[in-house]
């Protein structure tokens, strides 16, 4: 299959790259987690958004406040490579999300297949 851009831009080079390993571990509650780079995600006592609105700027920039969500600070005009690793023992379908914001310049495309161990 070739895809074609309606209409084209050109690919900039990565500013940061991020690994997530995704694992499915049972944890002491005896049921069956998933978690990337072993940390299971526990939703924060305050929303993230609300956090980002009204933290000071220094502690905006780190992750920790955040709680146990496995957050990754990305700065204004960095462009990432986001690699994500399945090492669970069963196949997972490819899912592919494209995102673009005419008015931020904002892309976002992710390709997600099969084990790759």
């Amino acid at each position: 299959m070739d895809l074609v851009p309606l209409s084209p831009h050109p690919v900039l080079p990565s500013t940061k790259r991020i690994d997530m390993n995704v694992f499915l571990s049972v944890l002491d509650d005896g049921r069956n987690h998933g978690t990337f780079n072993n940390i299971t995600y526990v939703m924060p006592l305050v929303p993230t958004l609300i956090s980002v609105l009204t933290l000071s700027d220094d502690d905006v920039q780190d992750s920790a406040v955040y709680g146990q969500t496995g957050s990754h600070i990305i700065n204004q005009g960095e462009v990432i490579d986001l690699v994500i690793n399945n090492y669970d023992g069963g196949a997972h379908p490819c899912k592919f999300f494209l995102f673009y914001s005419y008015n931020d310049d904002f892309y976002f495309l992710f390709l997600f297949c099969e084990n790759n161990r």
